[in-house]
């Protein structure tokens, strides 16, 4: 027995030993493996090429070029529909989405009944009027005084002027019954949220069903012209005093430095601002402030979108002391 437990023994550590050296081996075998090259994964990391000597370098956010609008809900409410999809192109006045109008049209049919009460009576009015001023008429016209107490004719000139008074409030009633209604046709129609200038839907971020917040963080729909676009240059503070309004300027997308187009100048912004782009770099300043650029280009020179970052290279004076 002793023999046969040592031999046991032995052949379990032998087993265990075995094991070990094949995981290491295998474990050798598939790194040597992932360390071979690939050549689908390799990425161009060349840098674009400098057009002009001395430059200006910043990033640059692609903007539409009449600036994009955010539309918002002028009031609260539930989204009955939405009339637009991204890409649509829309005109003036266009609807972009509804929100539920149940309560403001029972409101307009119910100051539209209120109108035409306040009609009805100021018709009352008006023939109660003419009644009176015919019966004082009538006794005006009487030759023989003593035929008509005095009594009598001051009445009927008492009863003229009580309704004139009741016609004046007739009418007011009337003009307020209308401006009611005017308001209420107006909340109704805010319940129509159109376009407020033509251009194309860039973005859509609400649906059917739900319910939107006037003067909300989220914009329901984001509207922009993309015939032409602009990019919008951040250009460090340290680097603002080399820039001169009408530089030549050259943009490149990130990720291919071959694909890139000539910007033409628009204008500056004439305030130095808080940098709001941050890169991640390392060496990248959180109090910086820059001064901001805009150049535009056709939509159909480069395959980019509205709020894309590209590279920007402008050309500039030359440093102090730099060579030329």
């Amino acid at each position: 027995m002793t023999l046969l437990a040592t031999i046991r023994s032995n052949w379990l550590t032998f087993a265990a030993v075995t094991g070990t050296l094949a995981a290491i081996g295998t474990a050798v075998r598939n790194g040597a493996r992932t360390a071979e090259p690939t050549g689908d994964v390799a990425v161009d990391v060349r840098p674009a090429p400098v057009p002009f000597a001395d430059v200006i370098a910043g990033p640059g956010l692609i903007e539409s070029a009449q600036r994009d609008v955010r539309v918002a809900a002028p009031v609260s409410g539930l989204v009955t529909s939405v009339a637009v999809s991204v890409g649509d192109r829309v005109q003036a006045g266009a609807p972009l989405f509804t929100l539920d109008r149940r309560q403001s049209e029972a409101d307009v049919r119910t100051r539209r009944a209120m109108v035409a009460s306040a009609r009805a009576a100021l018709l009352e009015q008006e023939t109660a009027l003419a009644q009176a001023r015919l019966l004082l008429t009538t006794i005006e016209q009487v030759d023989d005084r003593r035929a008509v107490s005095h009594e009598e004719v001051v009445t009927r000139r008492s009863n003229v002027q009580l309704a004139e008074a009741r016609l004046s409030a007739a009418r007011a009633e009337v003009s307020t019954r209308e401006a009611e209604l005017g308001a209420a046709v107006t909340s109704d129609g805010l319940r129509i949220v159109r376009a407020p200038s033509a251009g194309e839907v860039l973005a859509v971020s609400v649906r059917a069903g739900e319910f939107v917040m006037s003067g909300g963080t989220e914009v329901p729909v984001r509207l922009g012209g993309v015939a032409r676009l602009q990019v919008r240059v951040d250009i460090d503070e340290n680097d603002a005093w080399r820039f001169a309004a009408g530089a030549r300027a050259r943009l490149t997308l990130r990720g291919n430095a071959a694909l890139g187009t000539d910007l033409r100048y628009e204008y500056v912004e004439r305030y130095v601002t808080p940098k709001v782009s941050l890169t991640g770099s390392a060496t990248e300043r959180v109090d910086t402030r820059v001064l901001q650029v805009i150049y535009s280009f056709p939509s159909t020179a480069l395959p980019v979108y509205v709020g894309q970052q590209v590279d920007v290279v402008i050309e500039a004076a030359p440093r102090t002391g730099s060579a030329k």
